[in-house]
């Protein structure tokens, strides 16, 4: 591995906030239907530690409540998402497909290696993730999975390339600027905000239900911290993947018989291209291709198989033809 200046993400976010221990997040939670007066529902929001703000990206009165920057994970925390939830009982908000609850992970002060074995057993726990928020969650267009979309990892595999080869940390945030925004891990908020976005979750029926998922969150960054580096993950991940599993937080009716995570195997593929440390050009479409399973997951319906090895193959582009290739194509076959 070639020499390499070690720095933090702060050194990426472009809005810095001072570091006072302890793991901080941001949340923010989507509803439809607000059709009370503003001001009343914002500051019922503000005494619970949230700012309103209206959502264009949503229908029929949407809105969004936003924590008040980082907030320490703690109880205080934990209350007080119970008390949006309160209230978005009391007002009888909606949710929907198109309504959904976004956690940043403050990164702040990690390193970018801490942050490459977060997203390394992120790629290998996501099908779970998935498990726990529904298959509805895994088939929206807002929050595509890593292991569907390879494009995300290719761009964090070249930033950290970047990283790695002791270039300019311009380099670094424009590779993780090329990230979608609509990936169940959104990237991108490493270079603003200087967290990792987790936008897979639904808006939950219960406040208990969003208390649960942001432990299993800051569980994800808790484990990988715990590993040397993304190597020791991926081992073991080989060595007892169900044991793994269970040490994030994940249920035994959640993570389903071992032979189901035998058969799981584009999620590690994921996982071992955003865990390479080698300075050095990525080729990421050669670095792993996964041997199509001969059985699917469960939560993966029998009609969208066909569709995903096509885009396990190589993500074929659909290009609409022009009027005049169209026309061209009459012409000739008169």
């Amino acid at each position: 591995m070639s020499g390499h200046d070690v720095y933090k993400v702060r050194e990426l976010a472009s809005q810095r906030h001072p570091h006072v221990g302890g793991q901080r997040v941001g949340i923010e939670i989507e509803c439809e239907g607000a059709r009370i007066d503003w001001d009343i529902l914002a500051d019922e929001a503000d005494a619970c530690g949230f700012r309103l703000e209206s959502d264009h990206s949503l229908r029929n009165d949407g809105i969004e409540f936003v924590s008040q920057g980082p907030t320490l994970v703690n109880n205080a925390l934990y209350d007080s998402l119970l008390s949006v939830y309160d209230l978005i009982d009391c007002h009888g908000l909606e949710s929907n497909a198109r309504t959904g609850i976004h956690v940043h992970l403050d990164m702040q002060n990690n390193t970018l290696e801490q942050v490459q074995r977060i997203v390394t057993l992120y790629c290998l726990v996501e099908p779970w993730l998935y498990r726990v928020c529904g298959p509805e969650r895994e088939e929206n267009i807002y929050c595509v999975p890593w292991y569907r979309s390879w494009t995300d990892a290719e761009s964090f595999a070249k930033a950290m390339e970047h990283y790695y080869n002791g270039d300019s940390s311009g380099y670094v945030r424009q590779r993780i600027s090329e990230a979608c925004k609509y990936a169940g891990l959104f990237i991108q908020p490493l270079r603003t905000f200087g967290t990792l976005e987790f936008r897979m979750a639904p808006t939950f029926k219960t406040g208990e239900e969003l208390v649960s998922w942001v432990r299993l969150v800051v569980a994800i960054g808790d484990v990988a911290k715990s590993f040397a580096s993304p190597e020791e993950i991926l081992e073991a991940w080989d060595t007892d993947a169900h044991a793994l599993l269970e040490r994030v937080g994940f249920t035994s009716d959640i993570i389903g018989p071992i032979d189901i995570i035998a058969q799981i195997t584009d999620c590690y593929g994921v996982a071992e291209i955003v865990a390479r440390q080698e300075a050095e050009v990525l080729d990421w479409k050669q670095a792993y291709v996964p041997e199509p399973p001969q059985e699917r997951r469960p939560i993966i319906p029998d009609e969208r198989v066909a569709e995903m090895l096509r885009s396990w193959q190589g993500n074929v582009t659909r290009v609409t033809p022009t009027q005049e290739a169209i026309q061209d194509s009459i012409e000739e076959s008169i």
